[in-house]
């Protein structure tokens, strides 16, 4: 029979915290009451396997139910670390900021993008929430603008979007200048682009296989012109003229 351990309460084994001794099992091991130190969930464990537990499930599951991975970076170019863990019954990560500063905060803030810096820009961030640029009005002559600027941000880097392996997928982000300023984005469009010509849209050119959404890259582009900016067509040089084939 294995030897019973004097064990006081309280006493850290691994990550967990030792509650009391429960019995011998029929394979004449231990069985303990230990704490989840994320949760603070109670639960029963073999005494010879607690320092090989991580938490009592508690971090797997925060991961597979917000569908979040260590690397993932947000809109607001914050990235997550390490693995999402539960801190006083709520979701917390431990996130990096585009600043470099590492830290702690609630999951749903960063994913729902309420939280965009560790604080390093508060008054720049504060700045922008009381702005007024009213084209989040769906009445708003560049409403259109706006829904374009969320949708680039959403294939880039919301890992959930059906269709992100298309762009997020394949390493192509948004410029960084614009990723949290929509005027910004806005401003460069209209000045270079110009209004969206009726029966086209954003479109990444000359470099639509890396290319980033970013000055330099885009265009307005009507539907045939994008077919025939795919990763799919090849060019070929044929008697001097360009042609397109799929």
């Amino acid at each position: 029979m294995e030897r019973r351990k004097q064990l006081k309460k309280g006493v850290k084994i691994g990550v967990m915290t030792y509650l009391k001794f429960i019995k011998i099992n029929k394979h004449k091991k231990q069985i303990i009451l230990i704490e989840c130190p994320f949760c603070q969930k109670q639960f029963k464990s073999v005494l010879g396997d607690v320092k090989k537990l991580k938490s009592c499930g508690c971090l797997r599951n925060v991961e597979k139910r917000l569908s979040i991975k260590i690397g993932t970076t947000f809109n607001s170019g914050i990235t997550l670390i390490k693995t999402p863990f539960m801190k006083k019954g709520k979701s917390y990560g431990l996130f990096k900021c585009h600043c470099g500063k590492e830290w702690e905060t609630y999951l749903s803030q960063i994913k729902n993008n309420i939280i965009i810096s560790c604080g390093c820009s508060k008054a720049q961030t504060t700045s922008k929430l009381f702005f007024k640029h009213g084209d989040s009005n769906s009445k708003s002559k560049h409403h259109y603008l706006y829904v374009l600027w969320g949708n680039i941000k959403n294939r880039c880097y919301n890992t959930t979007y059906i269709k992100y392996f298309m762009w997020g997928g394949r390493g192509i982000k948004v410029y960084s200048n614009w990723i949290d300023n929509y005027i910004e984005f806005k401003t460069w469009v209209l000045a270079n682009l110009g209004e969206k010509p009726i029966g086209m849209s954003l479109d990444r050119f000359p470099n639509n296989e890396s290319g980033n959404y970013e000055p330099g890259n885009l265009r307005w582009a009507t539907p045939k012109m994008q077919a025939n900016n795919t990763r799919r067509n090849k060019e070929i040089l044929k008697e001097n003229i360009l042609k397109i084939l799929e």
